[in-house]
């Protein structure tokens, strides 16, 4: 499952396994429901799981907050019962950091 390719549905903002691509679109399954469906190429765009680590080091943090950018994890995170792509603000915080920084909760 390493070359597994992921899309989000741009409406709703769900992450999708792409099963493959055909002329009318893209046919994905859903993984917390397993359904199958097809959506149009334009509503879909590629979805990059290491651009949103679980964890992030200190280090990684200073560094990128010393060149004036924001982690995309920072913003926004996957949930893990839903599998859609939410604001941060809706995960409740549950553990800190030794640099004292919070760690969300996954759902």
């Amino acid at each position: 499952m390493a070359n597994t390719e992921w899309v989000m549905i741009e409406s709703d903002r769900r992450l999708a396994i792409v099963l493959r691509l055909t002329e009318r679109g893209v046919r994905v399954r859903l993984p917390f429901t397993g359904r199958k469906d097809s959506f149009p190429s334009n509503l879909v765009r590629q979805f990059n799981s290491k651009d949103y680590p679980r964890q992030i080091s200190a280090s990684r943090q200073k560094a990128t907050h010393a060149i004036g950018e924001k982690l995309r994890d920072e913003v926004e995170k996957v949930c893990n019962v839903c599998f859609r792509l939410l604001p941060l603000d809706r995960f409740d915080r549950n553990q800190t950091r030794k640099d004292g920084s919070p760690i969300c909760r996954p759902t």
